[in-house]
Formats: structure tokens, sequence, C-alpha cells
């Protein structure tokens, strides 16, 4: 099972645990209202960041696949589909929440294109929308 699949089955058994949780209470507590309230509470939120995680997981992955096909091609200049996609990814890097996500975002973006287009998603895409005809094919 890839960890991927683990995190989401984690995920669906936290939101079920809540489920359960709001209509019966865990034996052995004396006070089940304020179980009820807080159990469910944990558990969705725990399970909430853990989906925030994945996905940010998952959007690290792309971008690094997208810098490993350009990066693999040492001492020849990358193919322009490729570091079309590759801007493209790393512009759309650039809305996580995740800061370290969007520092490597925006420093591998000013490398491939030698460009600074500035801190933001909209600031690039702009400029990218100028320069798509120098990574057209």
């Amino acid at each position: 099972m890839s960890r991927t699949s683990a995190s989401l089955l984690l995920v669906v058994v936290m939101f079920g645990c809540a489920i359960y949780f709001l209509f019966e209470p865990p034996p052995g507590f004396s006070d089940p209202w304020t179980l009820r309230i807080i159990f469910p509470f944990l558990f969705i939120t725990s399970a909430l960041t853990m989906l925030d995680n994945l996905r940010t997981r998952i959007h690290m992955g792309q971008l690094v696949g997208a810098l490993r096909s350009i990066s693999g091609r040492a001492g020849i200049p990358p193919a322009p589909k490729v570091t079309a996609e590759a801007i493209e990814v790393l512009i759309s890097a650039l809305k996580t929440n995740n800061a370290t996500t969007r520092e490597t975002a925006l420093k591998q973006l000013r490398r491939i294109t030698g460009a600074d287009a500035g801190e933001t998603a909209d600031e690039w895409r702009a400029w990218y929308r100028e320069n798509r005809e120098k990574y057209k094919e």
C-alpha cells in the first residue's frame, strides 16, 4: 500500500470515528455530552490536517518530477515543452500555504527562466503570458 493510499485510508477512518463518537460516547467516561463534542472535533481536525499534508505531498511530487526532468539533461538545454510544463507547475506551487514550497518554486522559476517576475503566482502568470512563445516547441 502506498503512502498516499494509507493516508487516505487513515483520513476516512478518522472521519468515521468522528461520526461514531457524535452518536455513541466512549466507554468509561462519565460526561458523554462533552466527549461527544471533543472527540469528533479532534478527529476532524486531525483528518483535515492530514488531507492538507497529503495535498502538499502530491503537489511537491509534481514539482520534483518537473525539476528532475529538466536537471536530468545536464549540459543540454531542456526541451521547450518540458520547460513550459515545469514553469506551469512552479507557478501553481506559488499558491500553496506552505512557505518552503513557495520559496523552492520561486527559486526554481528564477533559475529556469532567468527572470524575476515578482513573488506571487499572479505576477508570474502575467510574465508567462507575455513570454509563452519562447517555451513552445
